[in-house]
Order: C-alpha cells, then structure tokens, then sequence
C-alpha cells in the first residue's frame, strides 16, 4: 500500500483503559497511522465522529453500560457523522453470546476480543483497506453482510450494496470524495 498510507487514515478511538489506550495508540503510531483521535468515554468520541466522521470507529464495546451498541445504530442510520459507512471495529472482553449478537446486529464489521493484539488491529485494518465486506439495507438492519455469523441466509439475492471504503481509497492513495459518500 503506497503513498500516504496508512498515515492520513483518521481513527477515532474511545477506550476506557487509560494504559491500554496508551500501548495501543503507541503501537498503531509505530506501525504509521498518525491520525488517531483518542477518548476515555462514548460522549467525546461521539461528538468526534459528528464533527468529522472518520475512517474507522475503534470502540470498546463496554463503555457507558453498553451504550455503544446505539451509538452504532445510529452511526448506521445516518443519525451521528456524514458517513454511515464508517469501518466499525467493537472491542470486548469475554463477551456471552448475546453481546456478540447485539453487537453484530449494531452494524460492526469486526468484533475483537481483548486484550487487542496491535498486530491483529493492523491486520483489521489491512483487510478494511483491500475489501470492504458489501452492506446489507433492511428496515431493520444497516450494516456489513452478517451470513458468515448467521445460521440462517436473511439476505434476499441482490440485497447487497457495495459501500464507500475510505481506507481503501486512502490505501490506493486516492481522494475521498464527500459526494461518494
């Protein structure tokens, strides 16, 4: 991946874990990416992404009692930012089958275990930016194609869009269009 990539790719980061935050945002910087903006709580990361909507949502998925599953909704909804096509990527730990659930639900593109090896984060990214899984659009659900996780193939044929892949375009070293968006 050439040109400026991966320092112009714009992550906000909400963590509650001050040192984990830290290792990590150290580790991504070490690695290339420059533009992280980093939060304690959902309310500032929240605001972030509604100022200026970024390439990936990085979030831990037990911050404000779980609230973080609506914040995704909404971010798929067109409710919060200028780009419901956000990479989400959700951290937890230990998380029971309903957590997965909800969260897979929520529209993230990746659910990850902590604590989150850098390695794994970056290898997340890479694969953002090589190809973005297609969306599907119901009334109830906005968000990447689920049938890998699901028992049951809920997507009617046809039912997937191609989305926006801001990494992707930053990856090939190409501008982002608002009107692509």
């Amino acid at each position: 991946m050439a040109g400026r990539y991966p320092e112009h790719v714009d992550i906000v980061y909400a963590e509650g874990d001050q040192r984990l935050q830290h290792n990590l945002r150290a580790a991504l910087h070490h690695n290339g990416y420059r533009g992280i903006r980093e939060f304690s709580n959902l309310d500032g990361a929240t605001g972030a992404i509604k100022l200026l909507s970024p390439d990936i949502f990085l979030v831990d998925g037990s911050l404000s009692n779980g609230s973080s599953f609506d914040v995704i909704e909404n971010l798929r909804h067109h409710k919060v930012g200028s780009n419901p096509f956000i990479s989400v990527i959700v951290s937890c730990e230990t998380p029971d089958s309903q957590t997965v659930s909800k969260f897979i639900n929520s529209g993230v593109d990746y659910l990850v275990v902590k604590p989150v090896a850098p390695s794994q984060l970056i290898q997340r990214f890479k694969m953002i930016a090589k190809k973005r899984k297609p969306f599907e659009v119901t009334s109830e659900y906005i968000g990447p194609d689920r049938s890998d996780f699901m028992k049951t193939d809920d997507a009617a044929p046809g039912s997937l869009i191609e989305v926006p892949n801001t990494v992707g375009i930053k990856a090939r070293n190409e501008m982002v269009s608002p009107a692509a968006l």
